[in-house]
This record gives C-alpha cells, structure tokens and sequence, in this order.
C-alpha cells in the first residue's frame, strides 16, 4: 500500500497491517485505512490508589489495543505509587506499562521538588511544556 497523504494528520498514523490480521478495518474521509493508531494522555493528578490503579489498568488495556499512552503525573499524582498494596497494586501495573515499551510517564518536576522527591524511571521529572505538547498531539486527554 502506497503512503496515504492527506491533509489530516492523524492519517499520518496509520499502521500497515497485512490481511491475515484480524484488524477491523476504518473509513476515513473516504480512504480504506488499517486501524488508525490513537494517542491517549491521562493526566493523574491524585494519590487515591484505587483511582490511579484504575488509570493505570485503562493504560495497559489500551496498549493492548495497539494505540499510544501517555501518562503525565502533576499535583499529588507524583505520589502515586506510595499508596500501592496488594488490592489495588499500581507497581505491578506500572512495571506492565513500562515493560511493554509502548508508553511513557512523564511528571512534573515543581510538584516533585515541592514534595522533596527526585525523578526516577517510575516518576520522571518534566514539565509545562511536555505537558502541553503532549495535550496538543494526543487525540484524547482523559483526567483522573
């Protein structure tokens, strides 16, 4: 299949698929497409383990889907992995994001600084402007 060039640029996403996947196809805009990729930011902005374990399942489920996650840790959010236990474990679902490679955590760094931790693979620091760019360039922003 030749590259597809259209003016939209989530068309620019597309992912070739052969035909023995069992992929469902799109129309878009009048062009036969193979499952188009979306990318989806979650802003956690709380430390209530069930809430960010909750969000984190939503992340790994959605890689799962083939689509692109990221996830921007701000406010109190940058604790959430204290609050892990063994009913709602946000390690074991954060070690699952990590592992695939099909993601990223992004945090913000003044909120770090403010609560007296460093950035770390789990919880690397950032800031406004990566938050922005990621809200400009994901196709869904969700908040919890």
């Amino acid at each position: 299949m030749d590259d597809i060039q259209h003016r939209n640029p989530k068309l620019e996403r597309i992912k070739r698929q052969t035909l023995n996947e069992k992929i469902p196809n799109f129309i878009s805009y009048g062009v036969l497409v193979k499952n188009i990729t979306m990318i989806l930011t979650i802003i956690l902005s709380t430390k209530q383990v069930e809430t960010n374990w909750n969000a984190l399942r939503l992340a790994n489920m959605t890689i799962n889907k083939e689509d692109e996650v990221n996830i921007f840790l701000i406010g109190e959010g940058v604790e959430y992995l204290k609050s892990s236990n063994d009913k709602f474990n946000i390690q074991k679902q954060v070690d699952t994001f990590l592992e695939s490679g099909k993601g990223k955590i992004f945090a913000c760094e003044t909120c770090l600084v403010s609560r007296n931790q460093k950035g770390d693979t789990t919880c690397p620091a950032s800031g406004m402007k990566e938050l922005y760019f990621l809200i400009k360039e994901s196709d869904k922003v969700i908040t919890f």
